[in-house]
């Protein structure tokens, strides 16, 4: 028998094995989003963050694809990525590909592109009237 209730996680870490490269996935509503390179020690019998997945550490081809997306900030077909780079459409097709693979582009809709969103830019900005004093159960800056 059930209740009824159901759950969910708080935070969510995933090891993720891309030809012998492991990568620690960390999501959550209490942590930042996060992507660590990990090699796992087999004499302490634990795994070991090496560095910080970045997008620093791209081929010159991928940044210059990447830095497209941030200019633009708006979902684009890889035609439209190709044209605008003077680029081989068959090229840019495996990059992005790629892009999608390592987490730094999503693909919403068949065929369309954009940048994953980072943690920070998902959380609204609230400012100190957007909060509720819970022991006195008003809203800040108003009485009674």
């Amino acid at each position: 028998g059930t209740t009824g209730l159901t759950g969910a996680m708080d935070t969510m870490m995933v090891i993720k094995e891309k030809n012998k490269d492991y990568t620690l996935h960390i999501t959550g509503r209490d942590v930042a989003e996060a992507n660590y390179r990990i090699v796992f020690d087999k004499n302490l019998f634990c795994w070991n963050i090496v560095d910080k997945k970045e997008e620093h550490k791209l081929t010159a081809e991928r940044k210059e694809i990447v830095e497209l997306f941030k200019k633009y900030d708006r979902k684009m077909r890889t035609g439209e990525v190709a044209q605008l780079l003077g680029k081989e459409l068959s090229n840019i097709s495996g990059m992005v590909r790629k892009l999608v693979d390592d987490d730094i582009l999503m693909s919403p809709a068949y065929g369309t592109y954009e940048l994953v969103e980072k943690e920070e830019s998902k959380k609204p900005n609230m400012t100190k009237k957007d909060t509720v004093d819970l022991f006195n159960n008003t809203q800040s800056g108003q009485s009674g």
